[in-house]
């Protein structure tokens, strides 16, 4: 791992361990055991760095969405997207922390934007959904039971998740149903 790789994980560490807030360029840059003017030489601020973790940690979960997409939607839902996002505590973190690093800077909010963006095309596309309101209640809905997952630990989700993936693709086979229709 190369000088810039380690310090965007070390950067994820930190952020996961103390967040945004907590964090400092010197203890990132300690933590990748490198310079601190790597941080300024490689992303040219704090709020760069924090948009190249976004992008490192969008990266890994696209990459293992491909392999997991060519599932059928409901079983894909089940097996990848709600372990890795509320089974997952410190990819929940992360996305509570990113909740704050966007407020604080610009960048930051626009690449969260477009990771929310990038989920929601995802859901449209398991679900063959054209209508663009049920891929964001659906966003919003996982990351809420998320949040409440993380929030307490004890609550028991599962149960609500599956309700969800019920009213997802009963919805998705209504539209679909439509469709076939309009076209005969």
């Amino acid at each position: 791992m190369n000088s810039k790789e380690r310090l965007i994980q070390a950067a994820r560490d930190q952020l996961i361990e103390v967040g945004e807030a907590g964090s400092s360029v010197k203890a990132i840059a300690r933590r990748a055991g490198v310079n601190h003017g790597l941080v300024h030489h490689y992303f040219g601020s704090k709020e760069h760095l924090w948009v190249a973790v976004l992008d490192k940690e969008e990266r890994e979960i696209r990459e293992e969405l491909d392999g997991a997409i060519e599932e059928a939607s409901e079983d894909f839902l089940r097996k990848f997207y709600l372990p890795n996002l509320i089974g997952n505590p410190h990819r929940m973190r992360l996305i509570i922390e990113f909740f704050a690093v966007a407020k604080k800077y610009d960048s930051a909010a626009k690449a969260l934007g477009n990771l929310f963006r990038l989920r929601r095309e995802t859901f449209g596309r398991l679900f063959n959904l054209d209508d663009p309101a049920t891929p964001l209640l659906v966003l919003g809905a996982f990351l809420g039971m998320a949040l409440q997952s993380h929030m307490d630990p004890e609550l028991e989700i599962a149960p609500a998740a599956e309700q969800l993936l019920k009213l997802i693709t009963s919805q998705s086979k209504a539209d679909q149903a439509s469709k076939n229709r309009q076209t005969h």
